[in-house]
């Protein structure tokens, strides 16, 4: 909370705001997936989204980083704040983050490269 120990929200609260939990935005995310654990250090352009209770977020373009722990990178850290809400303000089991390696491609002409190669 910008270094602070909190102290401030009492006063707040004492001067009749109510609080909304704060909860950590803008962060990487921890994911369960192994394949990202080996792909630690790999940084690609990508295209991200959340899809949380089956909800699909509009997806965001940028860098993605894979790393120790799962996903990093701008694209990553643009839809990690609603993620973050979803899990600690709201405790939602159902949340996922859905990431296309191949932003640059539609369907077909993947399907027509993975044929060719």
């Amino acid at each position: 909370m910008l270094g602070s120990d909190g102290s401030i929200l009492d006063i707040v609260k004492r001067m009749g705001h109510k609080i909304i939990e704060p909860v950590p935005c803008a962060v990487p995310l921890i994911v369960k997936d192994h394949l990202c654990h080996y792909l630690q250090g790999q940084r690609i352009s990508a295209a991200a989204c959340s899809v949380i209770d089956g909800n699909k977020s509009p997806a965001v373009k940028g860098e993605l980083l894979f790393t120790k722990y799962g996903l990093s990178g701008t694209c990553v850290l643009d839809i990690s704040e609603e993620i973050s809400i979803a899990i600690n303000r709201y405790h939602k089991k159902d949340v996922f983050i859905s990431v296309d390696l191949v932003p640059f491609m539609d369907k077909e002409q993947l399907k027509n490269r993975l044929t060719k190669e």
